[in-house]
Formats: C-alpha cells, sequence, structure tokens
C-alpha cells in the first residue's frame, strides 16, 4: 500500500492512516489509534487537523518541493474566475491529487452563483436586497423548508436578516480596513461551520496551475467588488501534474527552462526561492 492509498478516508478507522504516522511520529500515531478505537464520531475539525497533518508528512516524504499546508499563498481576486464544487473540505489541507477535478467540465463560473451576483447587484448597482438574485434563491431554496435554519435560525427572516447584515458588516469592514486575516478569529470548537468561516478563503491549483476557488466565497466576491488586489488563501488540494510543474521549477534557474515552464515561474503558489 502506497503512502497516498493511506490517505483514503475509509482508513481512519481501520488503523492504516496510524501505520503511516507510526513509522515517522509516534504521537501523531497515537493520536489516529485514539480515534479508530473510539465510539465516539470524530468532530469534523479534529479530522480536518489531523489529515493535514497526515498529509504534510506524505508530500514530505513524496516530494522534494514539499509545501507547509497552513501557509497562505497571496491570490489576486480578479484574476480567480471559476470554482470547483466537488473537492470535499474535512480532508485537510495540502493534497496532492491526480484525476480530472481541474478539468474545464469539472469548473463552473463564479458569475453562476447566485451570491456573486446578488452581492454585485446590491453594492455595485444599488438593488435593494429583496431584489437580488441572492434573495430569489435563498427564498427558492427555503419555499418547503420544514425545521429549523442555519446558524439556529427559527424562521426564513431571522436567517435573512443575519445573512443580509453579515455581508453589509463585511463589505464594511473590508472597504475601510482592507482585508483583515481570519488567524485570531474565535470558534466554537463543536460548529464545523464555524471553524470553516475562521479559516482563511480556500482554494485549489488545476493541473495547469489555474487557481480555483473552493470555500469564501463571500469574502472572495467583496474582494473583487472592491477592487483589492490580492488576499490571503489557504490551498486545499493541487494536481499533481502542477505538484511536477513546482519539483521541476526547483531544479532550475530564472530563464534556463522551457517557456512553457517559465511562464509560471511568477506564480503565486511557486515559493519565491525557487529560481
Amino acid at each position: 500500500m502506497s503512502p497516498r492509498d493511506l490517505l483514503d478516508p475509509t482508513v481512519l478507522r481501520q488503523g492504516a492512516a496510524a501505520s503511516l504516522a507510526r513509522s515517522i511520529r509516534p504521537a501523531l500515531a497515537d493520536r489516529f489509534r485514539a480515534l479508530a478505537l473510539s465510539r465516539q464520531p470524530v468532530p469534523l475539525e479534529t479530522q480536518f487537523r489531523l489529515y493535514t497533518r497526515l498529509w504534510a508528512l506524505h508530500n514530505r516524504l513524496r516530494y522534494d518541493v514539499p509545501t507547509e499546508p497552513w501557509a497562505t499563498i497571496e491570490v489576486d481576486p480578479d484574476a480567480v474566475m471559476e470554482y470547483v464544487p466537488d473537492v470535499e473540505l474535512p480532508w485537510g489541507l495540502g493534497r496532492v491529487r491526480t484525476g480530472d477535478w481541474s478539468s474545464r467540465e469539472n469548473r463552473l463560473p463564479l458569475a453562476d452563483l447566485p451570491r456573486y451576483r446578488g452581492l454585485v447587484q446590491h453594492f455595485e448597482k444599488g438593488l435593494d436586497w429583496e431584489d437580488t438574485d441572492y434573495y430569489d434563491h435563498l427564498v427558492a431554496r427555503y419555499a418547503d423548508h420544514d425545521g429549523p435554519f442555519p446558524r439556529g435560525h427559527e424562521d426564513f427572516d431571522s436567517f435573512w436578516r443575519d445573512r443580509r447584515e453579515s455581508h453589509e458588516a463585511l463589505y464594511r469592514s473590508m472597504r475601510d480596513d482592507g482585508y483583515r486575516p481570519n488567524g485570531a478569529v474565535e470558534h466554537d470548537p463543536d460548529d464545523w461551520g464555524e471553524f470553516v468561516h475562521s479559516l482563511e478563503p480556500l482554494v485549489v491549483v488545476g493541473h495547469e496551475g489555474e487557481i480555483l476557488w473552493s470555500e469564501g466565497f463571500g469574502r472572495l466576491c467583496v474582494a473583487k467588488i472592491l477592487g483589492i488586489e490580492s488576499i490571503p488563501v489557504y490551498v486545499l488540494c493541487r494536481h499533481e501534474r502542477w505538484q511536477r510543474v513546482r519539483e521541476r521549477l526547483a531544479g532550475t534557474g530564472r530563464g534556463s527552462c522551457s517557456p512553457a515552464l517559465e511562464r509560471h515561474r511568477d506564480h503565486p503558489d511557486v515559493p519565491t526561492s525557487v529560481g
């Protein structure tokens, strides 16, 4: 079994992940073993952090230019036009995956998101919130909703007011103070949604180095509207073909590689020390 196979989510309770960790860092193996033997569900934040650590170990073993999963890269919001909906969050930061998940047919335009259109309609075009595509989308989505609404709201009006005020506050904050990293944001350790919101936005890097959004759409949309030039993001996943490009760049000096490779030299996901 390869190190990559050991990272499949199904192995957590089978002990295979602990086998990989045990050979490198006993304390981490003990943590995985404790979770595997526990009869309690593993909290998603705990799972996310443990798999992030395991991916970091895997990448150090496999690649000459591994990355620090918790290190951010700076991205120009205007350069991001698409997102990928099918890269799941709980399996941690810093993954390297093959496959067609970043191919054209698996990407969607940001302009297709009702939230993005709604924020543009409200903040740029001056429409009332209730006249935006975002409002219409949420009304349709929860038309037949039965039970509690997200974040503990008891009815749609309360939920919508919270969403609207949250976006207004985010817009004012970023307009007046610029983008402020989320590192110090406190969250409920049992609330997966709050934990995800406490992270910097998440991107994936496709097989040709394309930066595609994954999470943190509100901040991306507002940054685009305000013309903010750069924001920090975490890389949730890289395509293995792109990781190989990073490896090749690490072994060449600036101007000494082929044009196809050289065009990636200043990519935000290529370490500044390379070349």
